[in-house]
């Protein structure tokens, strides 16, 4: 009897097994799809349907990097429609929604452009504070030389732009006419 309770117990715990990573895998699936969608909406100019479709991204994939991206394109098309509000409350949730190194330090540069661009430099620089900029040093380090301009500390924003040039800045020519 107990020969045969093993074997029940193996065989479930195997087709359950089977059952989750298929269930996981169709979740994917259906993320994917709609993550498509979302960046054809993007691409297509249809704010409305772009937000209805990252709205649903967000609420049934919750716990996914679709949602993550998906709220990060939703900030974007929302700041581009003028609506900074709403913007900076889609960076700050995908920030306390994951652990991942690499969106958390993309998310935290969105949140702390957004924040400059509204004039509060001190929280820009807060949002950067004890971050590790990881591959976005160069980036960190143009943003931190920005907002040290804002706050009037010409020598840091020289240091800065400098430290951003030795890092591989995405748009080098702009921070070397900065530096200039």
């Amino acid at each position: 009897a107990s020969v045969i309770g093993g074997i029940v117990l193996g065989l479930a715990a195997v087709f359950g097994w089977k059952a989750w990573v298929g269930y996981q895998a169709e979740v994917g699936e259906q993320a994917s799809v709609l993550f498509e969608r979302l960046a054809n909406s993007i691409n297509a100019g249809t704010g409305e349907a772009a937000a209805a479709q990252a709205e649903q991204l967000i609420s049934e994939f919750e716990s996914t990097p679709y949602a993550w991206f998906a709220a990060l394109a939703q900030a974007k098309v929302q700041l581009e429609a003028g609506d900074t509000a709403a913007a900076r409350e889609r960076l700050e949730w995908v920030l306390t929604q994951t652990d991942q190194p690499g969106i958390q330090q993309l998310t935290r540069l969105r949140l702390a452009r957004l924040q400059l661009s509204e004039g509060d430099a001190a929280a820009a620089a807060n949002t950067l504070d004890g971050v590790e900029a990881g591959a976005f040093g160069g980036e960190f380090a143009h943003l931190e030389g920005d907002i040290a301009v804002a706050e009037g500390d010409l020598v840091a924003a020289r240091i800065a732009y400098e430290h951003a040039l030795q890092n591989d800045v995405g748009n080098s020519r702009l921070v070397q006419m900065k530096l200039d």
